[in-house]
Protein backbone atom coordinates (compact mmCIF):
# COMPACT_ATOMS: atom_id res chain seq x y z
CA UNK A 1 0.00 0.00 0.00
CA UNK A 2 2.63 2.40 0.94
CA UNK A 3 4.37 1.59 -2.47
CA UNK A 4 1.13 2.28 -4.41
CA UNK A 5 0.64 5.99 -2.46
CA UNK A 6 3.94 6.66 -3.16
CA UNK A 7 3.61 6.03 -6.78
CA UNK A 8 0.73 7.60 -7.01
CA UNK A 9 2.43 10.79 -5.49
CA UNK A 10 5.14 10.79 -7.77
CA UNK A 11 3.00 10.74 -10.76
CA UNK A 12 0.61 13.99 -9.18
CA UNK A 13 3.98 15.70 -8.44
CA UNK A 14 5.32 15.27 -11.96
CA UNK A 15 1.66 16.30 -13.31
CA UNK A 16 1.49 19.32 -11.83
CA UNK A 17 4.76 20.59 -12.34
CA UNK A 18 3.77 20.89 -16.42
CA UNK A 19 0.19 22.59 -15.52
CA UNK A 20 -1.20 25.64 -16.89
CA UNK A 21 -3.69 27.17 -19.27
CA UNK A 22 -6.69 27.50 -20.50
CA UNK A 23 -10.12 25.67 -21.61
CA UNK A 24 -10.93 23.10 -24.04
CA UNK A 25 -14.34 21.05 -24.39
CA UNK A 26 -15.25 17.54 -24.91
CA UNK A 27 -17.95 15.43 -24.76
CA UNK A 28 -20.09 13.12 -22.17
CA UNK A 29 -22.24 14.63 -19.04
CA UNK A 30 -20.14 11.91 -16.81
CA UNK A 31 -16.91 12.71 -17.43
CA UNK A 32 -17.45 16.38 -17.78
CA UNK A 33 -18.93 16.40 -14.13
CA UNK A 34 -15.47 14.74 -13.32
CA UNK A 35 -13.96 17.75 -14.20
CA UNK A 36 -13.10 16.43 -17.95
CA UNK A 37 -10.33 13.76 -15.60
CA UNK A 38 -11.54 10.91 -17.55
CA UNK A 39 -8.44 9.16 -19.87
CA UNK A 40 -7.36 6.66 -16.82
CA UNK A 41 -11.09 5.90 -16.07
CA UNK A 42 -13.09 4.87 -19.19
CA UNK A 43 -15.31 2.28 -18.13
CA UNK A 44 -18.02 3.33 -20.04
CA UNK A 45 -19.01 3.96 -23.88
CA UNK A 46 -18.01 7.68 -23.42
CA UNK A 47 -14.04 6.07 -23.21
CA UNK A 48 -14.77 5.89 -27.37
CA UNK A 49 -13.93 9.66 -27.19
CA UNK A 50 -11.93 9.65 -23.85
CA UNK A 51 -9.48 6.55 -24.19
CA UNK A 52 -10.37 3.60 -26.82
CA UNK A 53 -8.08 1.58 -24.69
CA UNK A 54 -10.52 1.69 -21.59
CA UNK A 55 -13.60 0.03 -23.24
CA UNK A 56 -12.05 -3.53 -22.10
CA UNK A 57 -12.98 -2.28 -18.58
CA UNK A 58 -16.78 -2.85 -19.66
CA UNK A 59 -18.58 -5.29 -17.54
CA UNK A 60 -21.79 -6.11 -19.92
CA UNK A 61 -21.24 -7.24 -23.52
CA UNK A 62 -22.63 -3.86 -24.74
CA UNK A 63 -23.26 -0.18 -23.90
CA UNK A 64 -24.57 2.35 -25.79
CA UNK A 65 -24.50 5.98 -24.68
CA UNK A 66 -25.75 9.64 -25.75
CA UNK A 67 -25.29 13.44 -24.89
CA UNK A 68 -26.91 16.39 -25.60
CA UNK A 69 -26.24 20.23 -24.48
CA UNK A 70 -29.51 22.09 -23.87
CA UNK A 71 -28.15 25.08 -23.15
CA UNK A 72 -24.95 27.65 -22.20
CA UNK A 73 -21.89 28.17 -24.74
CA UNK A 74 -20.21 24.66 -25.08
CA UNK A 75 -19.18 24.25 -28.53
CA UNK A 76 -20.14 20.56 -28.48
CA UNK A 77 -23.58 19.86 -29.29
CA UNK A 78 -24.00 16.01 -29.57
CA UNK A 79 -22.72 12.72 -29.19
CA UNK A 80 -23.65 9.37 -29.07
CA UNK A 81 -21.18 5.91 -28.92
CA UNK A 82 -22.18 1.84 -29.27
CA UNK A 83 -19.99 -0.94 -28.22
CA UNK A 84 -19.90 -4.45 -28.30
CA UNK A 85 -17.53 -7.31 -26.77
CA UNK A 86 -16.37 -9.98 -28.83
CA UNK A 87 -14.26 -12.18 -26.13
CA UNK A 88 -11.65 -9.69 -25.35
CA UNK A 89 -11.87 -7.56 -27.93
CA UNK A 90 -14.20 -4.52 -26.85
CA UNK A 91 -14.95 -2.43 -30.58
CA UNK A 92 -17.33 0.55 -30.88
CA UNK A 93 -19.05 3.00 -33.22
CA UNK A 94 -19.62 6.77 -32.30
CA UNK A 95 -20.41 10.22 -33.93
CA UNK A 96 -19.88 13.69 -32.42
CA UNK A 97 -20.55 17.29 -33.50
CA UNK A 98 -19.20 20.56 -32.57
CA UNK A 99 -20.01 24.13 -33.59
CA UNK A 100 -17.44 26.76 -32.71
CA UNK A 101 -16.56 30.55 -33.86
CA UNK A 102 -13.42 31.36 -35.42
CA UNK A 103 -11.53 33.54 -36.92
CA UNK A 104 -10.30 31.82 -39.86
CA UNK A 105 -7.98 34.56 -41.60
CA UNK A 106 -6.33 36.90 -39.17
CA UNK A 107 -4.85 39.11 -41.11
CA UNK A 108 -8.43 39.87 -43.13
CA UNK A 109 -10.44 39.58 -40.13
CA UNK A 110 -12.82 36.58 -41.78
CA UNK A 111 -15.12 35.36 -39.25
CA UNK A 112 -16.26 31.72 -39.95
CA UNK A 113 -18.11 29.16 -38.16
CA UNK A 114 -17.05 26.17 -38.21
CA UNK A 115 -19.79 22.90 -37.75
CA UNK A 116 -17.59 19.90 -37.55
CA UNK A 117 -19.31 16.57 -37.65
CA UNK A 118 -17.26 13.06 -37.19
CA UNK A 119 -17.70 9.49 -36.80
CA UNK A 120 -15.34 7.46 -35.30
CA UNK A 121 -14.59 3.09 -35.21
CA UNK A 122 -13.01 2.29 -32.02
CA UNK A 123 -10.87 -0.94 -31.08
CA UNK A 124 -9.77 -1.95 -27.83
CA UNK A 125 -7.17 -4.89 -27.56
CA UNK A 126 -5.54 -6.28 -24.70
CA UNK A 127 -1.90 -6.81 -25.00
CA UNK A 128 -1.74 -8.52 -21.53
CA UNK A 129 -4.22 -8.92 -17.94
CA UNK A 130 -3.64 -5.73 -17.24
CA UNK A 131 -2.40 -3.66 -20.84
CA UNK A 132 -4.40 -2.47 -23.38
CA UNK A 133 -4.38 -0.89 -26.51
CA UNK A 134 -6.83 1.18 -28.38
CA UNK A 135 -7.31 3.27 -31.16
CA UNK A 136 -10.17 5.34 -33.30
CA UNK A 137 -9.83 5.52 -36.80
CA UNK A 138 -11.91 8.88 -37.67
CA UNK A 139 -14.01 10.34 -40.91
CA UNK A 140 -14.63 14.12 -40.61
CA UNK A 141 -16.98 15.74 -42.50
CA UNK A 142 -16.40 19.58 -41.57
CA UNK A 143 -18.41 22.65 -42.64
CA UNK A 144 -17.32 26.13 -42.93
CA UNK A 145 -19.58 28.68 -43.16
CA UNK A 146 -18.20 32.32 -44.41
CA UNK A 147 -20.64 34.92 -42.16
CA UNK A 148 -19.93 37.93 -44.12
CA UNK A 149 -20.16 37.54 -47.31
CA UNK A 150 -22.38 34.34 -46.28
CA UNK A 151 -21.23 31.23 -47.83
CA UNK A 152 -20.56 27.53 -47.32
CA UNK A 153 -18.04 25.24 -47.67
CA UNK A 154 -18.23 21.45 -47.15
CA UNK A 155 -14.96 18.82 -47.42
CA UNK A 156 -14.18 15.45 -45.74
CA UNK A 157 -10.76 14.19 -43.94
CA UNK A 158 -9.78 11.37 -42.09
CA UNK A 159 -7.94 10.99 -38.62
CA UNK A 160 -6.92 8.33 -36.36
CA UNK A 161 -6.13 8.30 -31.90
CA UNK A 162 -3.86 5.97 -30.34
CA UNK A 163 -4.28 5.74 -26.22
CA UNK A 164 -3.14 3.17 -24.08
CA UNK A 165 -4.70 1.63 -20.53
CA UNK A 166 -2.70 0.21 -17.74
CA UNK A 167 -3.80 -1.33 -14.46
CA UNK A 168 -0.89 -0.57 -12.32
CA UNK A 169 -3.01 -2.03 -8.96
CA UNK A 170 -6.46 -3.05 -7.82
CA UNK A 171 -6.68 0.62 -6.84
CA UNK A 172 -4.74 2.38 -10.04
CA UNK A 173 -5.37 2.88 -13.30
CA UNK A 174 -3.16 4.89 -15.73
CA UNK A 175 -4.18 5.79 -19.05
CA UNK A 176 -2.54 7.63 -22.13
CA UNK A 177 -4.62 9.16 -25.53
CA UNK A 178 -2.65 10.89 -28.52
CA UNK A 179 -5.58 12.33 -30.72
CA UNK A 180 -5.11 13.09 -34.42
CA UNK A 181 -1.92 11.92 -34.63
CA UNK A 182 -2.00 11.93 -38.66
CA UNK A 183 -2.50 15.85 -37.96
CA UNK A 184 -5.95 16.04 -39.87
CA UNK A 185 -6.78 18.78 -42.33
CA UNK A 186 -9.80 20.51 -43.33
CA UNK A 187 -9.04 22.31 -46.98
CA UNK A 188 -11.20 25.19 -48.52
CA UNK A 189 -10.98 27.33 -51.44
CA UNK A 190 -10.29 29.77 -49.34
CA UNK A 191 -7.38 28.02 -47.24
CA UNK A 192 -7.00 24.76 -44.49
CA UNK A 193 -7.55 24.21 -41.21
CA UNK A 194 -5.65 21.64 -38.72
CA UNK A 195 -6.69 19.77 -36.17
CA UNK A 196 -3.87 19.56 -33.91
CA UNK A 197 -2.36 16.64 -32.72
CA UNK A 198 -2.82 16.54 -28.53
CA UNK A 199 -1.29 14.16 -26.08
CA UNK A 200 -3.52 13.56 -22.73
CA UNK A 201 -2.33 11.36 -19.78
CA UNK A 202 -4.27 10.50 -17.04
CA UNK A 203 -4.44 8.64 -13.84
CA UNK A 204 -7.38 7.47 -11.38
CA UNK A 205 -7.28 6.18 -7.99
CA UNK A 206 -10.24 4.06 -5.83
CA UNK A 207 -10.20 5.01 -2.47
CA UNK A 208 -12.98 2.38 -2.04
CA UNK A 209 -14.99 0.21 -4.07
CA UNK A 210 -17.41 3.22 -4.38
CA UNK A 211 -14.95 6.15 -4.79
CA UNK A 212 -12.69 7.12 -7.35
CA UNK A 213 -10.72 10.17 -7.98
CA UNK A 214 -8.77 11.51 -11.01
CA UNK A 215 -6.57 13.60 -12.69
CA UNK A 216 -5.64 14.67 -16.43
CA UNK A 217 -3.66 16.58 -18.45
CA UNK A 218 -3.99 18.43 -22.05
CA UNK A 219 -1.73 19.07 -23.66
CA UNK A 220 1.72 17.28 -22.97
CA UNK A 221 3.05 19.05 -26.18
CA UNK A 222 1.35 22.51 -25.97
CA UNK A 223 -0.35 24.39 -23.32
CA UNK A 224 -1.03 22.07 -20.40
CA UNK A 225 -4.01 22.43 -18.74
CA UNK A 226 -5.21 20.17 -15.75
CA UNK A 227 -8.62 18.80 -15.16
CA UNK A 228 -8.94 16.46 -11.82
CA UNK A 229 -12.31 15.13 -10.26
CA UNK A 230 -14.29 12.67 -7.96
CA UNK A 231 -17.02 10.26 -8.24
CA UNK A 232 -19.00 9.12 -5.40
CA UNK A 233 -21.17 6.06 -6.52
CA UNK A 234 -24.16 4.78 -4.61
CA UNK A 235 -26.74 2.00 -5.17
CA UNK A 236 -29.54 4.70 -6.88
CA UNK A 237 -26.56 6.65 -8.89
CA UNK A 238 -23.70 8.80 -8.35
CA UNK A 239 -22.23 12.65 -7.25
CA UNK A 240 -19.61 13.24 -9.37
CA UNK A 241 -17.67 17.19 -9.25
CA UNK A 242 -14.50 18.70 -10.54
CA UNK A 243 -12.35 21.28 -11.71
CA UNK A 244 -11.53 21.47 -15.74
CA UNK A 245 -9.09 23.22 -16.52
CA UNK A 246 -10.12 26.87 -15.22
CA UNK A 247 -13.88 26.33 -13.86
CA UNK A 248 -15.04 24.03 -11.29
CA UNK A 249 -17.73 21.39 -13.00
CA UNK A 250 -20.78 19.65 -10.74
CA UNK A 251 -23.37 16.91 -11.80
CA UNK A 252 -24.93 13.63 -10.55
CA UNK A 253 -25.94 10.18 -12.08
CA UNK A 254 -29.38 8.26 -11.62
CA UNK A 255 -29.12 4.82 -11.82
CA UNK A 256 -32.84 2.51 -13.51
CA UNK A 257 -32.22 -1.12 -12.19
CA UNK A 258 -28.58 -2.69 -13.93
CA UNK A 259 -29.36 -1.15 -17.18
CA UNK A 260 -30.38 2.06 -17.84
CA UNK A 261 -28.95 5.48 -16.50
CA UNK A 262 -29.13 9.34 -17.06
CA UNK A 263 -25.89 11.83 -16.21
CA UNK A 264 -26.39 15.27 -15.71
CA UNK A 265 -23.34 17.77 -15.94
CA UNK A 266 -23.15 21.64 -15.14
CA UNK A 267 -19.84 23.01 -16.90
CA UNK A 268 -19.43 27.03 -18.56
CA UNK A 269 -23.18 28.29 -18.01
CA UNK A 270 -24.04 24.94 -20.12
CA UNK A 271 -26.21 22.00 -19.21
CA UNK A 272 -25.52 18.80 -20.63
CA UNK A 273 -27.26 15.57 -20.46
CA UNK A 274 -26.19 11.92 -21.23
CA UNK A 275 -28.16 8.71 -21.49
CA UNK A 276 -26.24 4.89 -20.74
CA UNK A 277 -27.54 1.72 -21.57
CA UNK A 278 -26.37 -2.09 -21.64
CA UNK A 279 -27.43 -4.88 -22.88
Amino acid sequence: MARQFCLLGGVLLLMFTVVSGSVQACVGARPLAMGGAFIAVADDANAVYWNPAGLVQLAGKSQSTSMLALAGGINYQWFFASVERYDQVVVGVSGINSLSGLDFDSDRNVDALLDNTWYQFSVALPLDENLTLGANLKFYQPQLYILDPRVGYTTQAAGMDIAIHWQASEQLRVGLLSQDITGSKFYYPIGYIAMATNVRPGIAYDLDEDTTVAMDIYDLTGRRQVSAGIEKRYEQGALRAGYYHDTWTAGFGLNAGQNFAFDYCYIYDSHLVSLRWNF
